[in-house]
């Protein structure tokens, strides 16, 4: 990790988390990470289409970008973002990704850019890494869980970003869930629904009046649609359409629930004016294909 000397980075105060104990959540997304780190180079089509999209989303010519799930910022071209924005906030649990990722990008100091790690962005990581197969919660600790989950959680951010995005992260709060708890649990699918529930609410708090969202999710992976590793870009979007309708996609990800919620939600709908789709695009993945889609949402 770059001390503080030669972060190029502004290290920001916020609601950081202090990991006194080994945390099995957390020690999976710093290794996913990890193995991702030197990956620049194979993000590069999936980081012109997230970087494309946050910068056509900018309303304001000063605005602020915050980025939820930075991790190594290989999904992010961020001299590019800066001459959109006048500040980028990268979000992440590992602190250390970030400092990389930005460094590798932009040496030297960058006082536009704020980083904010060790941020739990779910409020519950902690809770949830006491859960396994050999240690099953009990309803009422699944009970607490799930009233955290109800509430937004603060992270120590403004809340006037013209620009909120959410990249790539939401199926790896999935994963969380699904390592620790269990698909097979009878509260898996209550689980899943609070935390994608959450954050789209935290999206929102995040944002100004007018301001945009975008979340950004892979839907599904090679390694059940194969058919990604070949079919022309012309076929993606009704290939993917097809694999929905299978119900072949990753948990918590089907598109039009997530509009459904957009649209409905008694505590998300009355925030939003204008929801629009982007068309799927394709990441690569280490050794996979992974289709990817965005959401997009004007906050009231």
């Amino acid at each position: 990790m770059a001390s503080a000397a030669k972060s190029a980075v502004r290290e920001t105060p916020g609601n950081f988390v202090e990991f006194s104990q080994v945390n099995r959540v957390k020690d999976e997304h710093l290794q996913r990470n990890l193995s991702t780190r030197d990956c620049w180079d194979g993000y590069a089509h999936h980081r012109s289409v997230v970087t494309e999209l946050l910068v056509r989303s900018s309303r304001s010519d000063d605005g602020a970008l915050c980025v939820l799930g930075a991790g190594n910022c290989n999904d992010l071209d961020l001299q590019k973002l800066l001459h959109t924005f006048s500040e980028i906030h990268l979000v992440d649990l590992d602190d250390e990704a970030i400092s990389e990722g930005v460094n590798r990008q932009l040496p030297g100091e960058q006082p536009q850019l704020h980083q904010h790690g060790h941020c739990d962005i779910t409020g519950v990581t902690h809770l949830l890494a006491n859960w396994s197969a050999d240690s099953v919660p009990t309803n009422d600790e699944l009970d607490a869980c799930l009233a955290e989950l109800a509430q937004v959680p603060q992270l120590g951010l403004p809340s006037n970003f013209d620009v909120v995005a959410s990249v790539c992260v939401l199926t790896q709060l999935f994963d969380s869930v699904v390592g620790t708890l269990g698909e097979s649990h009878p509260r898996f699918v209550e689980f899943i629904t609070a935390i994608r529930t959450q954050h789209l609410q935290l999206m929102l708090n995040l944002l100004r009046p007018g301001g945009t969202g975008v979340l950004i999710t892979d839907i599904v992976a090679s390694t059940t649609l194969p058919q990604l590793l070949t079919i022309p870009d012309a076929d993606l979007l009704p290939t993917i359409s097809r694999a929905i309708n299978e119900r072949n996609f990753f948990t918590g990800t089907n598109p039009a629930i997530l509009e459904s919620l957009f649209r409905t939600h008694p505590a998300i709908a009355p925030q939003v004016t204008r929801i629009r789709h982007s068309p799927p695009w394709r990441w690569q993945l280490l050794n996979k294909v992974h289709a990817v889609y965005a959401i997009e949402v004007t906050r009231r």
